[in-house]
């Protein structure tokens, strides 16, 4: 891949401790960005999926730019001034080349990958209230602490999209933040085998391989509320 620059997105729930627990220290990590001539565009791969919209800003070279591939791909490109505007159409991948004006020209190959949307409600909400035995608890697993109640879906999503995590431990986290991993605190605690980050706490094996491919893909489709 030849370039990418920082796109700004607005980007975790924690079993028993996300945000006030456990703290390690740790400081954020930037969002990937691979840099290539002078154009550049704010992700390294697009996750989405059929009728999704992604909107993303093209930054350096010379306007006018241009993209391919034709709208029959996967998935419609088009630009309008420096907006680069995405929408998933059908399962697949594929590359949009963006060129700009320059001579010789400047172009970054960016990979759309369009998959089957990860529900919030269906498959992502269920790991909190009933995977591990937390139904009916106040707050859901977590119970509130911290402000961080998980009894459904309405309330966990307002709980962890694009919030700050408290823990003093992981400056400059998002409970989760969209599209971007290692910049998301939910993603961390569920993925780590290590006990003193591991979420839920007492795991003292990796947890469910599907649970966690569904949270990978979720945020990485930029964490919608569906």
């Amino acid at each position: 891949m030849k370039t990418l620059h920082r796109l700004t997105i607005f980007s975790g729930f924690l079993f028993a401790g996300l945000i006030g627990c456990k703290d390690q220290g740790k400081t954020a990590p930037t969002a990937p960005v691979v840099i290539a001539n002078s154009l550049s565009v704010g992700l390294d791969t697009v996750f989405t999926f059929p009728q999704d919209t992604v909107v993303l800003t093209i930054q350096g070279g010379t306007p006018p730019y241009s993209v391919a591939p034709p709208p029959t791909s996967s998935a419609q490109c088009s630009i309008t001034d420096s907006t680069l505007t995405i929408i998933g159409s059908s399962i697949g991948s594929n590359i949009a080349r963006i060129t700009d004006a320059s001579s010789p020209a400047h172009s970054v190959d960016l990979p759309i990958i369009v998959g089957t949307a990860v529900s919030f409600a269906n498959s992502i909400q269920p790991i909190f209230v009933s995977r591990y035995g937390c139904s009916g608890t106040i707050g859901g697993c977590h119970g509130g602490t911290m402000g961080l109640f998980l009894d459904n879906a309405t309330v966990s999503y307002q709980n962890l999209v694009n919030v700050p995590a408290q823990s003093a431990g992981f400056i400059g986290y998002k409970r989760v933040a969209p599209r971007n991993l290692s910049n998301s605190l939910l993603y961390k605690r569920l993925s780590s085998n290590d006990p003193a980050i591991s979420m839920p706490q007492g795991r003292t094996a990796p947890l469910d391989t599907t649970y966690l491919n569904n949270v990978r893909t979720w945020i990485l489709q930029g964490a919608r509320f569906n």
